[in-house]
């Protein structure tokens, strides 16, 4: 393989979530405002091992989980935060990893993002306003392309499908879509 999907910030499936493998915890106090150098200077080695090996990362600076509810994700956070604090945290993360050349953004996470898509618009411009050469792709609810939910996004450079098994009808979608977008 060549790449890889992470989540920047772990909320339910690591063994210490929230915190990382230390039990540092990506903030200090209020999620997307107080970010913990000591985790992200952990995350930025990690990002750098990816590098030296090769890989792409497919990286999700705020993963919204599953139908945006759960504990899977930050979907309840990010419906908390304000646009200025979302757009602070991609003005964060943008500049924090602006210069590594192994980075492919992700923005949602298994869910509709309709519900915060304000939100996420402020993250992206925020991460695009300090990053302006890494490509963005969305990673949407099952049976539901990329663009689908964006279709007038300029950011959007990497359309992605997301099947179950054997269902070819969406890759067959995408590779149709004008204009056309490279997509997997």
């Amino acid at each position: 393989f060549t790449g890889v999907l992470v989540n920047l910030l772990e909320k339910g499936f690591g063994p210490n979530a929230p915190a990382n493998f230390y039990g540092i915890t990506a903030f200090a106090e209020k999620p997307f405002t107080t970010p913990r150098e000591e985790y992200f200077a952990h995350a930025d080695n990690i990002l750098k091992m990816a590098s030296d090996k090769g890989l792409a990362v497919f990286l999700f600076p705020a993963f919204l989980g599953f139908e945006c509810g759960g504990d899977g994700g930050w979907c309840a956070e990010v419906k908390s935060a304000s646009v200025a604090d979302m757009r602070a945290w991609g003005e964060y993360v943008g500049n924090r990893y602006a210069n590594y050349d192994n980075i492919v953004w992700v923005i949602g996470g298994d869910a509709d993002p309709t519900p915060v898509k304000t939100k996420l618009e402020a993250m992206v411009d925020g991460i695009r306003s300090k990053d302006t050469r890494h490509p963005f792709t969305v990673h949407n609810q099952r049976h539901v392309m990329a663009v689908t939910p964006w279709p007038e996004a300029d950011w959007l450079t990497i359309n992605s499908t997301y099947t179950e098994g054997v269902d070819y009808e969406q890759g067959q979608a995408a590779y149709k879509l004008s204009p056309s977008k490279p997509f997997f």
